[in-house]
C-alpha cells in the first residue's frame, strides 16, 4: 500500500504503532493518504503530505460556527495571528473542499507513536480552543475582538511534535 500511495514505509510502520498504542487495530492512511479520526469528540483528519511536511492534521469548521458579524473577518484573523502565535494551529479555507478548516503540521522526524499521541492530544487542544473560541463568537450580538483568555500562554502546553 505504501508504495502506491507515495509513503515512505516507516509511516505506514509509524501509524501501526499508534494503532497498537491506542487499541484501535487496522488503522492506517488510505490510499489518498488520510487517515480520519476521533479524539477527544473531535474529528481530525491526518493526511500525510510528504517527509519534509509531514502529517497535516485538519478540523472541519461548519458555516454555522463563523461569527454573524460585520467584522467576522477581522476577528477569525486576529485569533488566528494568536493561535498561530501560540502553536495552536490555524484556520484557513481548504481549497479543496471549499470550507473552512482549522489545520496544523506535525513534524515526522523522530516523531515515535507516543510522540504522535502526544502531538494529536496538543491538536485536539488547538482545534477544540478554537471551536469553542467560534461558539462564543457566534454567541455575541455585539463587535468584540477575540477573547484572548482562552487562549491565555499559561494554557500552552510545552510539548511538541
Amino acid at each position: 500500500m505504501s508504495e502506491q500511495a507515495g509513503r515512505p514505509r516507516g509511516v505506514d510502520i509509524l501509524m501501526d504503532d499508534f494503532a497498537r498504542l491506542v487499541g484501535i487495530p487496522g488503522m492506517a492512511f488510505d490510499d489518498r493518504n488520510i487517515c480520519t479520526i476521533e479524539y477527544e469528540e473531535l474529528v481530525l483528519e491526518l493526511a500525510f503530505v510528504g517527509e519534509d511536511a509531514g502529517i497535516v492534521v485538519r478540523h472541519p469548521i461548519s458555516p454555522g460556527s463563523l461569527p454573524p458579524t460585520d467584522n467576522a473577518l477581522r476577528m477569525l484573523l486576529q485569533a488566528n495571528a494568536l493561535s498561530a502565535a501560540q502553536g495552536l494551529g490555524s484556520v484557513a479555507f481548504d481549497s479543496e473542499l471549499g470550507e473552512l478548516a482549522w489545520f496544523d503540521r506535525i513534524a515526522l522526524r523522530g516523531l515515535t507513536a507516543d510522540g504522535l499521541l502526544a502531538a494529536l492530544a496538543w491538536a485536539a487542544r488547538g482545534a477544540g480552543i478554537w471551536r469553542r473560541e467560534l461558539v462564543r463568537l457566534v454567541g455575541e450580538e455585539r463587535s468584540a475582538s477575540p477573547d484572548q483568555s482562552s487562549l491565555a500562554i499559561s494554557d500552552v502546553m510545552l510539548f511538541r511534535g
